[in-house]
C-alpha cells in the first residue's frame, strides 16, 4: 500500500501467483471524482465500485482484473486527472471465477459511531467478501467480521472475509469507529471458479 502528497499518479509493486487469479485494487482520491484509470503491469483494470464520502469529497474506487500477470514486483498504477492526495492498495486472490467474478456489491454512507457494516447478499456459494472505506476525520480501529489486509488508519483500510462463505445469502462486513465520523464502506463478493462439495479452493496470495 502507498499514500502520498498531491500528484496525478501513484505506484505500488505487487506479485501475483497461482491459478484463477483475481486482483483487487482500492484507490482513494482526495478530493473529488478525478480517478481516470488503474493499471496492473500496464494492463487496464476494470472499475467495479465507486463511493463518495460527502464529508470531505474523497472518493474510494475498487478496480479489479482477472488473470493479472505473474511478473514479480509488477507495477500497479493509479491515475488522476488532477493533482490530489492519492492512496492505493492491492490484494490478489486465487480460485476466482474468471469471466464474471463480481458476484454482488453493497455500499454505505453515514455519520455514525461504533460497529458499522454493509450487508452483501451473495449469489454463489463459496464467495469471498472484500471491503474498503474512507473516513472524514475519525479513524476506524478494528475490522468487523473481517480480517485486515492493508492498513493506513488515516486514509484507507482493506479487509476480507478470510474464508469462503456458504451457503449463499446475506453477510455483513465493515469497521468499528470509536468516535462519530462521516464515512463510506464499500464491499463486493468474488465468485469462485468452481463450487467444491466439501472444501473451497480460495487462497489470499498477498497484499
Amino acid at each position: 500500500m502507498a499514500t502520498g502528497p498531491a500528484a496525478t499518479s501513484i505506484t505500488i509493486t505487487h506479485t501475483a501467483a497461482g491459478s484463477n487469479r483475481y486482483a483487487v485494487v482500492c484507490f482513494m482520491v482526495k478530493t473529488n471524482d478525478t480517478a481516470t484509470s488503474v493499471t496492473y503491469d500496464t494492463v487496464a483494470m476494470t472499475q467495479v465500485n465507486k463511493e463518495d464520502n460527502l464529508g470531505n469529497d474523497s472518493f474510494v474506487y475498487m478496480y479489479a482484473l482477472a488473470a493479472p500477470s505473474t511478473t514479480a514486483g509488477a507495477n500497479v498504477v493509479g491515475n488522476s486527472s488532477a493533482s490530489v492526495a492519492l492512496t492505493i492498495s492491492c490484494t490478489t486472490y486465487t480460485g476466482a471465477q474468471q469471466t464474471t467474478p463480481v458476484d454482488a456489491q453493497a455500499d454505505l454512507y453515514e455519520t455514525a459511531t461504533g460497529s458499522r457494516t454493509v450487508s452483501v447478499t451473495t449469489v454463489a456459494d463459496n464467495c469471498w467478501l472484500v471491503c474498503t472505506h474512507t473516513a472524514t476525520s475519525a479513524n476506524p480501529d478494528a475490522a468487523v467480521n473481517g480480517t485486515l489486509r492493508t492498513l493506513n488508519l488515516t486514509t484507507l483500510n482493506i479487509i476480507d472475509s478470510n474464508a469462503a462463505l456458504t451457503p449463499a445469502g446475506a453477510f455483513t462486513i465493515g469497521f468499528n469507529w470509536p468516535s462519530e465520523d462521516q464515512h463510506t464502506i464499500s464491499a463486493l463478493s468474488i465468485a469462485p471458479a468452481a463450487v467444491a462439495a466439501a472444501a473451497n479452493n480460495w487462497l489470499l496470495m498477498g497484499v
